[in-house]
This record gives structure tokens, sequence and C-alpha cells, in this order.
């Protein structure tokens, strides 16, 4: 499951360079097999554009510490 987050962030790393923009929202929505959805919503105090940033602030701290309680293991 880490590695899938992690391949996300890196694809909103380069989606980011590509447009050259940074952004201080991110949404990370999980779709479950059993059509149930968790979804989880972070803004920074300011725009952020690296892979490290996205990744340990917005999808791992969001993922671990925050917003869900996921029923399968990371």
């Amino acid at each position: 499951m880490l590695q899938e987050l992690e391949q996300i962030a890196q694809i909103v790393e380069q989606r980011l360079d590509q447009y050259e923009t940074r952004g201080r929202t991110s949404t990370l929505k999980v779709k479950l097999s059993d059509y149930h959805q968790i979804t989880c919503s972070k803004t920074m105090l300011a725009p952020i554009s690296e892979l490290s940033t996205i990744f340990e602030r917005l999808i791992w701290k969001s993922a671990v510490l925050g917003c869900w309680a996921f029923p399968f293991p990371l």
C-alpha cells in the first residue's frame, strides 16, 4: 500500500512540475472492493510541489496519523 501511495505522490509531483504550479490542498480518495470509499483532505499553510513534502506531510500523515483508520494493513 505504501508503494502505491508513493507512486501517487510521484505522479502529483510530475504534474505540478509539468504545469509549473504548486498546491496547498491534497485530497486522497481510496475506493475499496466492497464499494466503500475513504476520503481525506489536507491543506498546508504554504504551497508545495516537492515529492518528499507531498508524500510525507500530506499522504503519509493523512493515512497513518490523521484521517483514516485503514481496515487493511499499509
